[in-house]
């Protein structure tokens, strides 16, 4: 399964919003898919249930109400009739807004009721001309027909897609099924072809439709905790049953369908993995699933609650999907973009305000073409308690130059060199100390195997990682002190390369008591040998390149006083830099033996046992294409200077293992070929680049990460 979540230094996005209307259903948009809205006649249009008010005798009507600008909204239409969560769908054909709806108090509760159908004609000033309603299945004693979809083709005949519940409780055999039907073309007066799409379970099935040209749908469906299904609607006739997602994948509630002339696309959010899933559908049938990213909660059980706060929209236009997740905790919507393999994630396009229990979000099923721009809407509601905030985002597309392309392999990288221990000590089973937590993060990532170090003592390769030179000459043979005798370097070095390619970057030294460029320093766990940054001239004469040396655990020293300023950083996409450094105090490196392990492996182990998940579960390597490298300088001895080196992060295959020779000029080649970088030497450029750990190929956009982290 293919890998799809990219990684840009991405600038947070504030969409703007307004108040709708009041409502007493905190719920409505529980099903987010089933469509609510959409921009037509020049106006945003947004559909809604008030359970406050009463219609047909039940507690629930059904309003609309209209804007121009997204902004400044009429007052709201009740239409007259009685709606309840999950149970009706709203479409549009551009010049008519059509409804499907089962018509029972409570959802899934009541039998023998009708599935209805209506359309009505949009007025360019806001008003509908409502026509007759008709009924789409006649009531049935034990059966109830809920989880309504309305759909509209190219012909203008209309799909409606229901669940349909032999019901126990109201003497039938409790069986459920998916099914579809439609209309006799534009005779809504007449239904046909009501078709069974699946008797593989018998369960909550929820359906969900997309017109393709010629007439011809697709239909997905699903139980909420099972995987996802389709078929084909040619124009004449039902295909096959189609697998969609791996048949582990446990769907929510909300999954999604779309299209784009004959392609077919889906959205889902897997509650095993936790992921959000694309897949794209082949010509002969079969399906291409990638990952997009982590999502928010592992799954709906987890909080818990119905369905997932999220919900899709497809711009196609510009071949782009929109997907957002109603982060109550965070009083925030967050948005993901991109479609096939290129993603972007974003917090906060929307902040909402306090909401509890099952505070509900959806948003248009497509963008309309607006000028040169898309446009449409996302809705949520708010507050604790009711009346609840009816809300609206207007979202206008950015053009495809607004994100330029991501760089190949990944656009975050964080370096983390341990001390002084050979593979043979650091890995397996063979450790000179307990290595346990190292080994486990090698093999479910990725490690290199052939992997060297320079010489030693460390400073060399500290400073080969940073500058790609050949450091085994004096004074730098002995650790010399920077800046004095010689100890300075004036050649080029990464800083110079990543300012130039418009880049960010921050070193994080533990217990650097001094901060910048400081070369003085109080704890006896910091040593300037580790920090290479110091010694370059044009870093050292530099206040603004000094001031991105920084203490990583202030206030906090010795052994475990873990990069706490690394670690906030890590959590936001305005402060994370692209490139991170990260030199461990001399107790957490592993170089000194410290109380209470007294073993300088077994330091080395539970130090980055304590810190990987936090890295690894952090917004940028959860949300963003972040890469992790963990090295060590040397090996213990000079006999053989084979050191472990470890990939990890979204981007990084899994459960990979090279034997092919790498060493520390093939690090900085890395970085060089993932951001089209110069080479700074003969030494960097002539190294191997270790692009066989990622999951992206070496082209600029391509595939991105987005997968579960190690936890201990």
């Amino acid at each position: 399964m293919g890998v799809g979540q990219i990684v840009r230094s991405s600038n947070t996005l504030v969409y703007p919003q307004s108040h709708v209307a009041s409502t007493s259903d905190l719920t409505l948009y529980e099903s987010s898919f089933q469509n609510f809205g959409f921009y037509t006649q020049g106006r945003y249009w947004v559909f809604y249930e008030d359970s406050g008010v009463t219609c047909e005798g039940q507690a629930g009507c059904l309003l609309y109400t209209s804007s121009v600008d997204g902004a400044s909204w009429a007052v709201s239409t009740n239409v007259g009739i009685h709606v309840t969560d999950s149970d009706w769908s709203v479409t549009t054909n551009n010049t008519s807004v059509f409804y499907a709806r089962y018509n029972e108090t409570v959802f899934d509760s009541f039998c023998n009721r009708a599935i209805l159908f209506r359309n009505g004609l949009l007025n360019p000033g806001g008003a509908i001309s409502w026509q007759t309603e008709h009924v789409v299945r006649a009531p049935s004693p034990t059966m109830a027909f809920p989880n309504e979809i309305v759909r509209v083709d190219t012909n203008n005949q209309v799909w409606i897609g229901y669940q349909e519940d032999s019901h126990s409780d109201c003497g039938g055999t409790g069986t459920q099924i998916p099914r579809v039907i439609h209309s006799v073309g534009t005779n809504y007066s007449a239904w046909t072809a009501d078709t069974v799409l699946s008797t593989s379970h018998s369960n909550n099935w929820d359906i969900d439709l997309t017109a393709l040209p010629g007439g011809a749908i697709y239909a997905t469906y699903w139980i909420n905790g099972l995987d996802l299904h389709g078929a084909l609607y040619n124009g004449a006739s039902w295909g096959p049953d189609e697998q969609i997602s791996s048949p582990s994948d446990s769907t929510d509630v909300n999954s999604f369908v779309f299209s784009s002339g004959n392609k077919v696309y889906a959205i889902w959010h897997d509650g095993n993995s936790g992921l959000l899933r694309l897949a794209t559908r082949a010509s002969s049938g079969s399906w291409t699933v990638s990952d997009i990213g982590l999502g928010e909660f592992r799954s709906a059980a987890s909080i818990p609650r119905y369905s997932l706060p999220i919900t899709v929209t497809f711009d196609p236009s510009a071949s782009k999907f929109y997907i957002f997740w109603y982060n109550a905790t965070r009083q925030a919507i967050d948005q993901w973009s991109g479609s096939e393999r290129d993603w972007v994630m974003t917090p906060g396009v929307f902040s909402t305000a306090p909401a509890t229990g099952e505070y509900t979000i959806t948003s248009y099923n497509q963008a309309a073409s607006v000028g040169n721009n898309s446009t449409f809407g996302v809705m949520w509601v708010d507050q604790p308690s009711a009346p609840y905030n009816l809300n609206f985002g207007k979202v206008i597309t950015p053009g495809p130059s607004i994100y330029p392309p991501s760089s190949s392999y990944f656009d975050y990288i964080l370096t983390i060199l341990m001390e002084n221990q050979g593979i043979n000590n650091t890995y397996g089973t063979h450790c000179s100390g307990n290595c346990s937590y190292i080994t486990q993060l090698a093999n479910t990532y990725g490690l290199a195997q052939n992997y060297s170090a320079l010489g030693h003592p460390s400073l060399e390769n500290y400073l080969a990682l940073t500058s790609g030179g050949n450091y085994s000459v004096a004074p730098f043979t002995s650790d010399c002190y920077p800046q004095i005798n010689g100890c300075i370097v004036s050649a080029p070095n990464i800083v110079d390369s990543l300012e130039s390619s418009g880049r960010t970057w921050k070193a994080y030294m533990e217990d650097y008591s001094g901060g910048g460029c400081s070369l003085a320093h109080t704890s006896s766990r910091y040593v300037n040998s580790h920090n290479p940054f110091v010694y370059y001239a044009d870093i050292y004469g530099n206040a603004t390149r000094c001031s991105r040396i920084v203490n990583a655990n202030s206030g906090a020293s010795g052994y475990l006083a873990l990069p706490t300023q690394l670690l906030s950083d890590l959590n936001s996409t305005s402060t994370a830099p692209n490139y991170m450094w990260l030199t461990p105090n001399l107790c957490d490196d592993g170089h000194d033996v410290c109380g209470p392990l007294n073993n300088p492996v077994s330091q080395q182990n539970q130090y980055l046992s304590l810190l990987m998940p936090m890295i690894l579960t952090s917004t940028i390597f959860r949300t963003q294409r972040a890469a992790l490298f963990i090295t060590w300088d040397e090996s213990a001895t000079s006999l053989n200077n084979i050191v472990t080196a470890i990939w990890a992060g979204p981007v990084i295959k899994m459960a990979y293992t090279s034997a092919s020779s790498y060493g520390h000029y093939s690090m900085i080649k890395t970085i060089e070929t993932a951001w089209d970088l110069p080479p700074l030497t003969d030494y960097d450029s002539g190294a191997p680049e270790m692009a066989q750990f990622f999951s992206t190929p070496p082209t600029i956009g391509g595939a991105a990460g987005g997968r579960q982290m190690l936890e201990m």
